[in-house]
Formats: structure tokens, C-alpha cells, sequence
């Protein structure tokens, strides 16, 4: 995508932010001459154009881009930042070519939802130009979304929510995998419950018993190791615990 205009600190500078707040990575040009040969060497895209270019006016560079090859650049979807709701300014702007307007006060969610939607269909020139006259003198946006996109087209989130909520689900996502941290108070400590006691005790069980098997090949006799007791104590008390007791037979 590509955002061409004279002056990249109004309404063209925010609309490069608002797509890129979104991930919708845009190029800055400001000149006709460099805007036409981006356009004519890169092929179809969609172009964002404000009124205030610099050498050169802007209804002129979207009539260059369409009587350029018009075959693949009528593909190109042109959505200008229109300076007036006038019909007349309106008119002119689609008979030059451009594919949607959005008038003075647009907010950041309506053209990246508009982007979006015109980086992933097929452009319609003409659709537009066939209704100009349903347009009354005073425009709103309502009446030219009405004459550019059908009713459900532009029916689809903003694409900075979907975003937002993909970093939340894949930080959601890292979080359930992390392991649970629990606390503990030493001084006031829980009981255990049995059901960890009794695993505990099974625990030590199977270790006795691998004791008992290296211990009877390495002394070449009959070894025994036994769980003395499973019990719990306080963190101060480190003597108690589980205990083996070990007994050589014969």
C-alpha cells in the first residue's frame, strides 16, 4: 500500500499511522512524478491519496494512472482524502478514477476497514460512476458507500481489533502453557492431603525397591529396603520425613 501526498504531517499522516497501527505496512510518497512511476514500475495496489501533492494535482495523477496500461492499473484502487463533501468535488473525484472517497471527519477505522476490503477484491470502476447522479449536493459518507461497496461488504472488523485480539489470544496462549506458581506459607504450612501422601509413599516405594536390587548386585547377597514411614513435618524440623531402613540378609 502506498500513501502519496505534499504534506505527510495532516490528514495523509494519519492515515499512514492508522494503517500502521494495524500492521497494514504503507510507503510514503509525496510527488506526483514519484508517485506515478511507483504506481506504473510496482503495478496494482491500493493507493491512498490526499489532495495536496506536491508538482502536480491530484485529479491529473489519477487520470495517469488510468490511462496508463489500463488493463492491470484499472486494478489499482485509489482511495482519496477528499477536502469537501460538494457533489460537484465528489463527481469530479470518480470520473477521474478514484475508486472510494472518505470525506472530512473520517475516523482511522473506516479506512483501514476499507483498505482491507479493497487489498483483497477485485476493483470496480464502474460501479460508482453509474449511480453519481443518486449523489445529493451536500454528500455524506453513507451515499457514497452506497454507491461503491454493496450493503455487507464493508460488514468486517476494523483490522486493528483483529489484530489486538490475535496478541491476545497468543499471549493468552503463552500463559497457559507457563507453569502455575502456587504459594506457600512456611510458618502457617497447609496439610498435606492423603491423596499426595499416598503418592509420596509410592513414590519411595519404587525407589526402595531399586535400592534394594542395586544393592543385592553390588554386595552379591539378598538386600531388603523398606519405607519406615511417610510423614509431614514443619520446614524447621528437617530430621523427619521419609526414612528407609535397609536390612542385609544372610
Amino acid at each position: 500500500m502506498v500513501v502519496a501526498a505534499g504534506n505527510h504531517e495532516a490528514e495523509a499522516g494519519r492515515a499512514r499511522q492508522a494503517l500502521n497501527e494495524a500492521h497494514m505496512g504503507c510507503r510514503r510518497l509525496t510527488g506526483f512524478d514519484e508517485t506515478l512511476a511507483y504506481v506504473e514500475w510496482y503495478g496494482p495496489l491500493v493507493l491512498v491519496l490526499d489532495l495536496d501533492l506536491v508538482h502536480g494535482n491530484s485529479l491529473e495523477l489519477i487520470r495517469a494512472i488510468r490511462a496508463t496500461d489500463k488493463h492491470p492499473y484499472r486494478r489499482t484502487r485509489i482511495v482519496v482524502l477528499a477536502g469537501s463533501t460538494a457533489k460537484a468535488e465528489i463527481v469530479e473525484l470518480f470520473e477521474a478514477g478514484a475508486t472510494d472517497v472518505l470525506l472530512p471527519g473520517w475516523k482511522n477505522s473506516d479506512l483501514r476497514v476499507r483498505v482491507s476490503w479493497l487489498n483483497q477484491k477485485q476493483n470496480d470502476p464502474n460501479r460508482a460512476q453509474k449511480r453519481l447522479d443518486s449523489l445529493p449536493d451536500i454528500v455524506g459518507q453513507k451515499d457514497i458507500d452506497a454507491i461503491v461497496y454493496r450493503p455487507d461488504w464493508l460488514a468486517e472488523s476494523d483490522p486493528l481489533e483483529m489484530a489486538q485480539a490475535r496478541m491476545a489470544r497468543r499471549k493468552k496462549r503463552r500463559e497457559d502453557q507457563k507453569e502455575p506458581v502456587l504459594t506457600y506459607d512456611f510458618k502457617h504450612p497447609s496439610r498435606v492431603s492423603r491423596e499426595q501422601t499416598r503418592t509420596l509413599e509410592n513414590l519411595h516405594t519404587n525407589f526402595a525397591r531399586m535400592i534394594a536390587a542395586n544393592f543385592s548386585r553390588a554386595q552379591q547377597s539378598i538386600v531388603d529396603v523398606d519405607i519406615a514411614f511417610v510423614d509431614q513435618t514443619t520446614y524447621a524440623n528437617l530430621g523427619s520425613g521419609v526414612r528407609l531402613q535397609c536390612e542385609r540378609k544372610g
